[in-house]
């Protein structure tokens, strides 16, 4: 793909489950795509529908995360809680995590096809991590924040 400026943008989250303890990761890749505000908002709109209650987005600063599909979403479901990390502190975010683990460690020497051949890769490496409840503990003990303080806002 040398040459060629296409990719695969991917949506994620982890999630975890105060009562239980239990996380997951929740993910779509949109295949030469830019995931903008709608794109993301309606990543989060399918995340309620299968997480179904009270939930808290903590998510860095980027545009599509603030927008008015976002602000809608809001409305619809008032029990949803998003907050902001501050600007410039990707180390705060486990997500970053998520996303070091797959380009760096995973296909950090991978030389796709095709688009869709990077969508798949990504799939295979993303899928059995899920609900590694090992891997998820360590991506969310990447940041130093203490998750306790949101979970008591619930």
């Amino acid at each position: 793909m040398a040459g060629h400026h296409r990719k695969v943008s991917i949506a994620g989250a982890l999630i975890r489950w105060p009562r239980s303890g239990r996380s997951r990761l929740a993910f779509e890749t949109y295949p030469d795509q830019n995931v903008d505000g709608y794109l993301y908002s309606e990543f989060l709109r399918n995340l309620i529908r299968r997480v179904r209650g009270p939930m808290i987005v903590v998510h860095d600063r980027g545009g599509n995360h603030h927008n008015e599909w976002v602000d809608e979403l809001q409305d619809d479901f008032p029990w949803l809680i998003l907050e902001r990390l501050p600007p410039y502190a990707p180390e705060l975010n486990p997500m970053e995590a998520v996303w070091n683990f797959l380009a760096d460690k995973q296909l950090v020497n991978y030389a796709p096809y095709s688009v869709v051949d990077l969508d798949e890769a990504a799939h295979d490496q993303l899928q059995p991590i899920i609900h590694d409840q090992r891997r998820m503990r360590t991506f969310f003990a990447s940041s130093p924040l203490t998750w306790q303080g949101f979970v008591s806002r619930l």
